[in-house]
C-alpha cells in the first residue's frame, strides 16, 4: 500500500498524508460529519462520480479531516470540506514530493498540480454536479 505524504503523481490519488488546512488557511472538516450533512457518497455517485475511498484503503472514518482526492478524478488534487455543505470544497494547501522521488512522468503530475487551475477545476466540478 502506498503511504504518499506529498503531492506527487496522479494528482494526488494515493496522498494519505495528515494535511488538514486549504490553500486558504481553512481548516477541514471531518469527512464523517461531512457525509452526515450532505450525504455526499449518494450525491457523487448519482451524478456519476462515486466517492472512492476504499481506494485509498481506508474508511471516511480513518481519512478523519485530512485533505483526499475522493473521487479519483485525474484533473482533481486532494481537497477537503471546510463546512457542512458540498460548495465549501477547497484544495489543499500540500506540499509537492522531492525531485528525484518519482519518475520523470510524476514529475510532470507535480507540475500541473502546482498551476493555481486546480481550486477552479475542483469548483467547477462541484458546481456542474450539483446543477444537473
Amino acid at each position: 500500500m502506498w503511504d504518499v505524504t506529498c503531492l506527487s503523481a496522479e494528482p494526488g490519488l494515493k496522498y494519505r498524508g495528515e494535511e488538514n488546512t486549504t490553500t486558504s488557511g481553512q481548516v477541514c472538516k471531518s469527512w464523517t460529519d461531512v457525509e452526515a450533512a450532505t450525504n455526499m457518497t449518494t450525491f457523487f455517485a448519482n451524478q456519476g462520480t462515486p466517492v472512492k475511498i476504499s481506494e485509498l484503503n481506508e474508511t471516511l472514518s480513518d481519512a478523519e479531516n485530512h485533505c483526499r482526492n475522493l473521487l479519483q478524478l485525474p484533473t482533481n488534487a486532494p481537497f477537503c470540506f471546510t463546512g457542512l455543505a458540498l460548495t465549501t470544497a477547497e484544495v489543499c494547501n500540500i506540499s509537492l514530493c522531492p525531485t528525484g522521488m518519482f519518475n520523470s512522468l510524476d514529475q510532470l503530475w507535480q507540475n500541473m498540480l502546482a498551476t493555481p487551475d486546480n481550486q477552479s477545476s475542483l469548483n467547477k466540478l462541484i458546481f456542474k454536479q450539483m446543477h444537473m
